[in-house]
């Protein structure tokens, strides 16, 4: 008698503790922010994640965050003939175009063109030092630009990895940071980098907010599979599964993230995202799919994007730093 009192009394309790497990957790990325000045921007528009691209030394020490030239900053308007900047690169050519590389420098830099707008940069430690006191941020990705800056071989790729994380816990999550990060590569030709990070990652006393992506390893169910199944051979609990394409083409990653969301629902990836969209109706075809991060030139339309997903009785809401992936 007293049992089934019990559990009559205990069983409201464990259904609210399933239903708040159940909540879909959203990230809206905002994409290429590689200077620390720009973030606030995007967090105004209703971003609570940044991606910025990583750049290395040859031999794999952590260098500067700079994306490079071309971007996603100009998009074709009218046949091709006339151009549009996407809102953050208006930002850096319009808005606020002066900043400094290296925050203990007095040296600046004015942006005045497409170009520079793509080659605005930051040193990794201003950067990421910064980065730590924003608390609105829940997710940071880092564009990992291995194959561009780093010598072609697994050693000096391997000790990017390390370095990486060597660079994140003293200049990020040592300062205070309290959400997560995913490191990031495009192709998992690069692996022997993102071995070396999550071999580096699980010796920390942050492992648990440190996850491992590949973001551009081709485009089909097989495809996303075999990646996925690499990623959890050396990252078990940590694999994240991204893809996409620039914001200037159109793709169809449907398939690959049918997959990659199958994946996350078995536990096998902890969440996915793609890039780069741009348009309302794009993020709302994949966030129907069960995606859970859009990668953004435009905060704001993903913001538009999620309201029938995250309005009331939805069950989804955007993550915050100390929610789980």
């Amino acid at each position: 008698m007293i049992r089934n009192f019990l559990t009559i009394c205990f069983l409201p309790l464990a259904l609210f503790s399933g239903a708040v497990q159940a909540e879909t957790l959203y990230y809206n990325i905002a994409h290429a922010i590689n200077h620390s000045k720009y973030i606030d921007w995007a967090v105004r528009e209703g971003a609570n994640g940044i991606e910025a691209d990583l750049r290395f030394t040859d031999d794999g020490e952590v260098l500067k965050f700079q994306h490079g030239s071309p971007c996603e900053c100009r998009f074709p308007n009218l046949w091709g003939v006339l151009w549009k900047e996407t809102e953050v690169c208006q930002q850096m050519m319009s808005v606020d175009p002066t900043y400094r590389p290296d925050p203990l420098l007095p040296d600046t830099v004015t942006v005045k063109s497409a170009k520079d707008a793509c080659l605005v940069n930051e040193t990794s430690r201003g950067f990421l030092n910064t980065l730590a006191g924003k608390s609105a941020i829940a997710l940071f990705i880092v564009d990992s630009k291995v194959g561009d800056s780093v010598a072609k071989n697994d050693t000096a790729r391997s000790a990017a990895g390390r370095n990486v994380i060597a660079a994140l816990v003293a200049d990020l999550f040592d300062k205070g940071y309290k959400g997560k990060v995913i490191v990031g590569v495009d192709k998992s030709k690069f692996q022997a980098y993102s071995k070396a990070a999550a071999e580096a990652a699980r010796a920390t006393r942050y492992a648990d907010r440190i996850y491992i992506s590949f973001d551009e390893d081709g485009n089909s169910t097989k495809k996303a599979r075999a990646t996925i199944d690499l990623l959890t051979s050396f990252a078990a609990g940590k694999a994240v599964y991204g893809n996409g394409v620039t914001a200037n083409w159109r793709g169809d990653f449907e398939d690959s993230f049918k997959a990659g969301v199958d994946a996350e629902s078995k536990g096998s990836v902890r969440m996915n995202y793609i890039w780069t969209l741009d348009k309302v109706a794009s993020m709302t075809d994949y966030l129907a799919l069960g995606v859970r991060g859009i990668m953004t030139n435009s905060p704001k339309n993903v913001m538009t994007a999620l309201q029938p997903f995250t309005a009331p009785g939805k069950n989804g809401r955007m993550a915050k730093p100390e929610d789980p992936l």
